[in-house]
């Protein structure tokens, strides 16, 4: 299960630092972007199919471009960011504190006569 999250995070990295670089340099062709990226080529290419599936860029004949998608999405990511952030954080306090609870060995109470 972690491999298929590590894997993904890759991917939306990948995805966001092209975006930037798309954003900075527009119109920007794929050749450009792989050596700005240091990503290879087919990499390059996967994260420009899937930003523009998503409506974040538009392929043009000069090269890729911006949408106002995207710079919505940029503007919101440092808050969305923080948002899984704290869902993570939740996670690892939830599993922390239910394993504290299963090494500490059990109260006993004595009841009144």
């Amino acid at each position: 299960m972690f491999d298929s999250l590590h894997r993904e995070l890759a991917l939306f990295e990948r995805a966001v630092q092209i975006l930037k670089l798309v954003r900075e340099n527009d119109p920007v062709g794929i050749r450009r972007l792989s050596r700005q990226s240091g990503h290879e080529h087919h990499e390059t290419r996967a994260a420009l199919g899937m930003l523009e599936d998503e409506g974040y860029i538009e392929a043009t004949p000069e090269g890729a471009v911006p949408t106002e998608e995207a710079e919505t999405f940029l503007t919101e990511l440092d808050e969305s960011l923080d948002d899984v952030s704290t869902r993570i954080e939740a996670l690892a306090s939830c599993h922390l504190s239910r394993s504290a609870e299963l090494t500490q060995p059990p109260e006993f109470t004595h009841a009144k006569r």
